[in-house]
């Protein structure tokens, strides 16, 4: 009997476990055929409890999502808004969402569409707070084709805007950036017009390889540093994910590390020259704030 009561005790407890509302969310009212259509798998997370990003951190397990519809549709690789960073007794950091999430895509509609375009949601995660639950889900939405009456509007704002606000982006306007190679691997130094703090968070391809990593306040600029090896394995190109407070709060920037020597042959060898001061940087339009 003991067995048996300690067999059906997980099963009982996920059943105790609340669950996330999944609800998958058009951007836009209308699906138009041969255009492009944003969606957002929208998780409502029951109070207190959390799942994770592409990288955990030190414990847990990636959501993930994948989306489908009706044949000659395609779907943009998930977009994952940038997570909080939860630090627990024992100095274990995770990288995690609480409260409300979403996840995005675009699809690329038909253009031999007839009627309303159908969308399905699959999605696994890993539900915590004192414990924690592997569970899944699914969501449908079925979007109409426009009509002569109907007009194109953005939809479900409210649940849609700060989630797609987190979504980091291609850092396009860096001060300055180099990058040089080390007898035992590579560093590389971006330098961006913003202000102390500022977060960095690896996906896993980078974790794995980076042998430390340092942000600092040199000549106006915030100065994101890491180091790392070389890899054969895994992706050719690795994120971190840099959090820096900007004019209007707070943005999330994508910065991109080639894992392959051979993408290095042409950064020189040893240290390299300071990353110069910012051009004209007490006229920048962004404050860059008072040193830490």
């Amino acid at each position: 009997i003991a067995l048996v009561a300690l067999l059906l005790a997980p099963a009982a407890q996920a059943e105790a476990t609340p669950r996330p509302q999944l609800s998958l969310l058009p951007a836009w009212s209308h699906a138009v055929p041969g255009g492009e259509l944003e969606v957002g798998l929208h998780f409502d997370l029951p109070a207190g409890w959390h799942i994770y990003w592409t990288n955990p951190g030190d414990s847990g397990l990636a959501t993930e999502a994948s989306f489908s519809g009706p044949p000659g549709a395609t779907f943009s690789p998930v977009g994952y808004p940038a997570p909080e960073r939860i630090e627990s007794a024992g100095g274990i950091v995770n990288y995690a969402y609480a409260d409300t999430t979403a996840l995005f895509t675009t699809v690329s509609v038909p253009a031999d569409l007839s009627g309303p375009l159908t969308l399905n949601a699959e999605a696994s995660w890993l539900l915590c707070r004192e414990i924690c639950v592997h569970q899944t889900g699914d969501a449908t939405a079925t979007i109409p084709q426009p009509s002569r009456r109907s007009r194109l509007q953005p939809t479900h704002a409210d649940r849609l805007t700060e989630p797609r606000s987190r979504l980091p982006q291609p850092l396009t306007d860096a001060v300055a950036e180099r990058r040089w190679r080390r007898a035992c691997g590579w560093s590389t130094e971006v330098a961006v017009d913003g202000k102390l703090p500022a977060e960095v968070l690896p996906d896993v391809d980078v974790e794995s390889v980076w042998t430390g990593h340092s942000l600092r306040w040199e000549d106006g600029a915030v100065v994101l540093r890491m180091d790392g090896q070389f890899t054969t394995a895994g992706p050719p190109v690795a994120s971190v994910v840099l959090a820096l407070k900007r004019r209007g709060g707070t943005r999330w920037y994508r910065v991109d590390v080639p894992l392959r020597e051979a993408a290095w042959e042409d950064a020189p060898d040893g240290n390299p020259a300071p990353i110069p001061e910012p051009p004209d940087a007490a006229a920048s339009p962004i404050d860059p704030g008072a040193t830490p």
